[in-house]
């Protein structure tokens, strides 16, 4: 942040001083400012506040400083400039050195446009954001939906194994111990025509397709 120049402070604590205001004072609203009194001006309030004396040197700073000389409907000389003004001390810095006024709203308008690009960008980032949360929520509802489809068929497979029927036809003493031969024998051909066979008595198809129902392969990588 630019700091503000001794000139322009100065000039602001002498207008808002009781003892000068025969001298030098507010006008038009307190938007701009006036000198009363001249001769007053420089061998009172300028030989404290500045390094001259000279009236004509203190309106080449205003001008230099962006200042601007206009005329009231007495005729009197009044000073004009769109940050300086009682009350509004915040804006003193804004007020630099060799820099028209041009420059300055040019520069002031530079930092808005800045921030509203920052804001644009911060608010696409936001929505991409949204959009990887909303993603991540039906892949959760996916993946819990397969969990439960995993857990009904354990328990139907439980179901099934407790089932006296079953103990009766395929799951006979012997049968089991033809069944454990079978591991230990390492014939996989046949277990698996076993499970396929259980895994029919529970459910022939999976009831939901995750590839299928997924906006995206799970895990989801957005580039953000």
């Amino acid at each position: 942040m630019q700091k503000t120049s001794k000139f322009v402070l100065d000039l602001y604590n002498i207008l808002e001083c009781e003892d000068f205001t025969s001298i030098i004072n507010w006008a038009d609203c307190c938007k701009m400012f006036q000198i009363s009194d001249s001769k007053k001006f420089e061998d009172i309030v300028m030989k404290q506040y500045f390094k001259t004396t000279n009236i004509q040197s203190f309106y080449r700073q205003l001008r230099i400083y962006g200042f601007k000389i206009k005329r009231n409907s007495n005729c009197q000389k009044v000073f004009h400039h769109i940050y300086f003004a009682k009350g509004q001390q915040q804006n003193l810095s804004k007020i630099q050195k060799g820099k028209s006024l041009t420059d300055q709203i040019s520069g002031e308008m530079y930092n808005v446009n800045q921030i509203m690009k920052e804001n644009q960008e911060l608010k696409r980032q936001l929505n991409l954001m949204i959009l990887f949360q909303k993603r991540l929520v039906k892949q959760f509802e996916i993946h819990q939906t397969i969990q439960k489809a995993i857990i009904d068929k354990m328990i139907k497979l439980s179901n099934l194994l407790c089932n006296e029927r079953i103990h009766q036809t395929i799951l006979s003493e012997k049968k089991i111990e033809n069944f454990v031969n079978l591991i230990d024998g390492f014939q996989p051909e046949l277990l698996v025509r076993i499970i396929r066979f259980l895994l029919k008595k529970i459910d022939p198809k999976t009831p939901i397709n995750e590839i299928q129902y997924s906006p995206t392969p799970f895990p989801f990588n957005a580039q953000i």
